[in-house]
């Protein structure tokens, strides 16, 4: 049997009243009565501070109590410096701070894209910076390749139809399914992990239970100072970390985002701002448009202003039927930068009658020789402009 240094210094404490120049033989020590040792005395127990020799089922006695007491103990615990696959070892706290250095904060949105910014934007920022956009205002009736114009609804609905169908889910984990999961599927499937667990009272060998923080403390009391926590991952600290604030400090962190620099078709990861800006930056505002035509303006003319505007360059005077001249028509409208542009005879035969038509500020005059009572329309356009 191999004694450890602290039952070998029992025993050697035990039986320190006895030297190599001792005399005795050998069944003098076996049972404490040898004829060369009588006088020296025989405890029957280990005894404080005596100079006697024990019995030998004492020292037994006393080396199994040591053993058994030592047997539940466990050696001094060994602190992986960082996070180590398989291991069953603690981490040191400044070994989880270094682990956790390499993660990213929580991401900063921008409210509205920023020029030059890698921040990602907010839905709604880029919604109201979109909002007041448009292209060219020629639709395309569907995707056309190489196209810059937009697509019309109806051709992207059209387009978008035979893409993806219904999401199909599974009703649980499904090996090599492609389908997300229901949730309540998730949760069964995660609800038979693990019993209950059962606690042992204190380290128990063979046992695969965890044991109870005071039974662990009972048996961790003699092996080394109480354990000294950081409340939280600590640069520099070689003391292992909560279980709270590892789990706070990860908390807020994700693994490392992706950001393309401009919008990419078919990709899934978010666009850097200053690419959003980027992109609309050639894009045009809301069109105005002026309900007139109006000089030195840029805006597009409504169609109805056009009509309008076109209507008001030409005036037809109607001629009621008369038989004597001069035959004279008044209507506000009629200006003096009006002439005439075409007119035409309610009968056949008063074609030949000769005419003489004079335009004043607000009336219009026929005057000259004429054949037999007729009707008149005239054209009257302003100057410069033709039917």
């Amino acid at each position: 049997m191999a004694f450890s240094p602290e039952t070998y210094a029992l025993l050697k404490r035990l039986m320190g009243s006895i030297s190599e120049n001792t005399p005795t033989d050998l069944e003098g020590v076996l049972y404490g009565d040898g004829e060369h040792i009588a006088a020296l005395g025989v405890d029957d127990t280990p005894t404080e501070d005596s100079t006697n020799l024990i019995e030998s089922g004492a020292v037994y006695a006393a080396v199994a109590a040591i053993y058994t007491a030592l047997s539940g103990k466990q050696d001094t615990l060994t602190f992986d410096a960082a996070p180590t696959e398989n291991s069953d070892n603690p981490v040191k706290s400044g070994g989880v701070y270094t682990a956790l250095a390499g993660k990213q904060a929580t991401l900063t949105f921008d409210a509205a894209p920023t020029e030059n910014s890698d921040n990602p934007v907010k839905s709604g920022g880029v919604y109201t910076a979109l909002a007041g956009k448009q292209a060219t205002l020629t639709f395309d009736s569907a995707p056309t390749e190489n196209s810059d114009n937009p697509v019309k609804s109806g051709g992207i609905y059209t387009a978008l139809a035979g893409k993806q169908a219904t999401l199909t889910f599974d009703a649980a984990p499904t090996e090599n399914s492609d389908n997300p999961v229901k949730s309540g599927g998730v949760y069964t499937a995660l609800a038979g992990k693990q019993d209950t667990l059962t606690f042992d009272a204190s380290p128990t060998e063979d046992s695969d239970n965890p044991v109870k923080s005071g039974g662990v403390y009972t048996a961790l009391a003699g092996k080394q100072d109480t354990l000294t926590f950081d409340a939280s991952p600590t640069e520099d600290s070689d003391n292992p970390v909560k279980s709270g604030g590892v789990y706070t400090a990860l908390a807020g962190k994700q693994d490392t985002l992706t950001f393309d620099a401009s919008p990419t078709e078919d990709s899934d990861n978010p666009v850097k701002s200053g690419g959003v800006y980027t992109a609309l930056a050639g894009k045009q505002n809301t069109l105005t448009f002026d309900s007139t035509p109006t000089q030195n303006s840029d805006n597009p003319v409504k169609s109805g202003g056009v009509y309008s505007a076109l209507a008001a360059e030409h005036l037809v005077v109607n001629v009621a039927s008369f038989s004597s001249l001069p035959a004279v028509v008044s209507d506000a409208k009629i200006t003096t930068d009006y002439e005439v542009l075409e007119w035409s005879l309610g009968t056949p035969e008063a074609q030949t009658n000769a005419w003489d038509i004079t335009i004043a500020a607000g009336s219009l005059t026929v005057s000259g020789h004429m054949k037999g009572s007729t009707t008149m329309k005239i054209v009257l356009g302003k100057t410069g402009t033709t039917i």
